[in-house]
């Protein structure tokens, strides 16, 4: 026998279903997420099998000991036959991201001539990790604060610098433009 729902129950199960819907929306969101695309990494080889190989790297102050597996025989044997002094050149995407906006975890595509070969990741505070490699050239943060595109405000040391001009200046020509030095 089939029961009958009133339309009363039907919009409370509707709006129930939104309610849980919104709930895992939001809780699923990421605040920050930042990237490097294209880093080429000097990966030492440390062991190897039929279809794995063993790596190690330093990036941003951690060592990063990763085993890339199911290769096909031509990477690894292109892998092994390149590789000098037991160094091999890898290209890395990295993606550092939140998770529930309580912890971090980094995420490693590991890519050898534009083709994927193997990806790794680790749970770390990823935010100090930012810090550590936001120097390199391709770092970009895709999403900061919640806001997709957003950047990190200044420092306060780079806020406070300014160009002044230096009253004694050691040029004979008057005409000269002023000494200027960042304070």
């Amino acid at each position: 026998m089939v029961e009958k729902y009133t339309f009363k129950e039907f919009i409370k199960q509707i709006i129930l279903i939104c309610i849980l819907l919104s709930v895992i929306t939001i809780t699923g969101c990421e605040n920050y997420r930042y990237e490097i695309e294209d880093m080429v990494i000097d990966a030492k080889i440390l062991g190897t099998t039929n279809e794995c190989i063993g790596i190690q790297y330093e990036i941003g102050g951690i060592t990063v000991l990763e085993d890339i597996c199911d290769l096909k025989v031509s990477q690894l044997s292109y892998i092994t036959g390149n590789a000098k002094d037991n160094t091999v050149k890898l290209t890395l995407h990295l993606k550092g991201t939140d998770l529930n906006h309580s912890n971090g975890m980094v995420y490693f595509y590991y890519y050898l001539g534009g083709e994927k070969i193997g990806e790794g990741n680790g749970e770390m505070d990823y935010m100090d990790f930012a810090k550590e490699v936001s120097n390199h050239p391709n770092f970009v943060w895709k999403v900061y604060n919640g806001v997709e595109g957003n950047e990190p405000p200044e420092s306060d040391e780079k806020e406070s610098e300014k160009l002044v001009e230096l009253e004694d200046s050691d040029s004979e020509d008057k005409v000269a433009l002023p000494t200027l030095k960042v304070k």
